[in-house]
């Protein structure tokens, strides 16, 4: 009988409990593992009757993406292995003359393929039966179990076991054999355009595509759903099970389901669109951020950072993995070294929860609080400070108002209304022009300089750009103009 918990010291990994337990997993995990090899089996002989050709491969592919279409198969195929008699050398067995049957249909076609195994939303089974196993290192969740069975079988094939999801600790996998397994991200995105239209026009029929709704749909489809391929992907099936109807007011539904935001950047086109049902689909779990600081902290400044629209420096604010696995962001390289938290829908969706809770910036009480849990300080600190400005300044104000002087350095222009300005314009042309920021048309408050040259370059050049931050020294010092 397995046993969920297991009792006594966490370093008893060979008690007689234990040893059953994972001689229990073992089998079950070997039982789903020959069903699957089953059914591909199966998949394989009836494509191997002709030429074998890339659709089959999209097909099986597309098969895995849509488990429906082998609904109760599997489960099947468990239930009558779970039941059955044969001992578990004979199921091993099974497994891997069914290997060898898959490998030989491609061997004798010339063909030397590579198969993947993948376990998806891998990071749910860290979380289950974690008092159930143990080995030398103390106890590890049934992930551990998994992989260690298939591996068994699948070990010295030409087979790669994926066990995809976020936040899978290291900590169970210390052992020398696991070193052979890669730690990567390979999430995916469209991080520029073309890659994301080629993508998109292999589905939007071409009536659409070449209309003035179409186009505009192209370019909303970018500004709002650019970054994880997951967010185009489930819009264009939204689209596809809507026949193409009403594409931007499936858009709109789309975006308020995931970010609270209904856009008005496509109200010419709405007119003549008719209201469609648009599945629910899960957004961000935005109360995480009540429960991480640091999180929280993270994402008010990349906010910030895009109100003051400083797009060209771009600030090493998120480094922990917690803004990956919250959803918040994703890594941009293989490697895991660079997280991107830049998506429209994450930040729109923050911005909303942010203003229902009163949290955003420039609300002094909140900068305060949280000035101390940003990785750069420092350059939080001028953000906030150009925000601030430019939000007092929007109207004519008296700069004592604003600003606090001493008695005896008080001026007569204190006592003046002033505006925030910039200088626009070329050459002898350039001239003053009255800066009315807001939110809602966003433009670039702060130009950073990495030298002296650049900060006079600024002082030069009217680009309309009304503050400066220079970053310099070996000590990275900020300071604002």
């Amino acid at each position: 009988m397995f046993t969920p918990v297991l009792m006594g010291d966490a370093s008893g990994h060979n008690s007689e409990a234990s040893s059953k337990n994972q001689g229990i997993a073992r089998r079950a995990f070997g039982e789903t593992l020959l069903a699957r090899l089953l059914v591909f089996k199966l998949f394989v002989d009836i494509m191997a009757r002709g030429e074998i050709e890339e659709i089959h491969k999209t097909r099986w592919f597309l098969a895995q993406l849509q488990p429906l279409l082998f609904d109760g198969k599997y489960g099947s195929l468990v239930s009558e292995l779970s039941w059955s008699p044969v001992s578990d050398s004979l199921l091993a067995d099974c497994i891997s003359q069914c290997l060898e049957d898959i490998t030989a249909v491609f061997s004798g076609k010339s063909m030397n393929p590579h198969f993947f195994v993948v376990l998806d939303e891998a990071n749910t089974m860290t979380q289950k039966l974690v008092d159930a196993f143990r080995d030398t290192h103390g106890p590890h969740p049934v992930l551990k179990e998994i992989l260690e069975t298939w591996d068994s079988h699948l070990r010295n094939k030409p087979f790669t076991i994926v066990a995809a999801g976020t936040n899978i600790p290291r900590m169970y996998f210390r052992e020398e054999k696991w070193n052979q397994w890669q730690w990567i991200s390979s999430t995916g995105g469209f991080s520029n355009i073309e890659d994301q239209r080629r993508y998109v026009l292999k589905f939007i029929p071409r009536a659409l595509v070449d209309s003035p709704s179409g186009q505009h749909l192209l370019h909303r489809i970018w500004v709002w759903l650019r970054g994880r391929h997951r967010f185009t992907a489930a819009f264009i099936s939204t689209l596809i099970e809507n026949g193409f109807q009403s594409p931007h007011y499936l858009l709109n539904t789309f975006l308020r389901q995931f970010t609270g935001h209904w856009p008005t950047d496509a109200d010419e086109f709405l007119r003549s669109e008719v209201s469609r049902r648009c599945p629910d689909f899960d957004g961000l779990v935005l109360e995480q951020l009540d429960d991480l600081p640091n999180l929280c902290t993270n994402m008010q400044h990349i906010l910030l950072k895009h109100l003051i629209g400083d797009y060209r420096f771009t600030s090493s604010v998120i480094l922990d993995i917690l803004c990956v696995s919250a959803g918040f962001g994703y890594f941009i390289d293989n490697k895991m070294t660079t997280i991107s938290a830049e998506e429209p829908l994450a930040l729109v969706a923050t911005a909303q929860w942010f203003s229902q809770k009163s949290l955003l910036v420039p609300n002094l009480d909140n900068f305060l609080s949280s000035f101390h849990f940003s990785d750069e300080p420092l350059v939080y600190e001028s953000y906030y400070l150009a925000l601030a400005t430019a939000l007092c300044f929007k109207t004519p104000h008296l700069v004592c108002d604003i600003f606090s002087f001493s008695a005896s350095s008080l001026h007569v222009w204190a006592s003046q209304y002033a505006r925030l300005v910039a200088l626009r314009g070329e050459g002898e042309g350039a001239r003053e022009t009255v800066v009315e920021y807001s939110p809602k048309t966003a433009s670039q408050l702060v130009f950073t300089a990495s030298c002296a040259a650049e900060v006079l370059d600024w002082m030069k050049d009217a680009r309309g750009i009304p503050f400066c931050k220079h970053i310099g020294g070996t000590q990275r010092r900020y300071t604002s103009y």
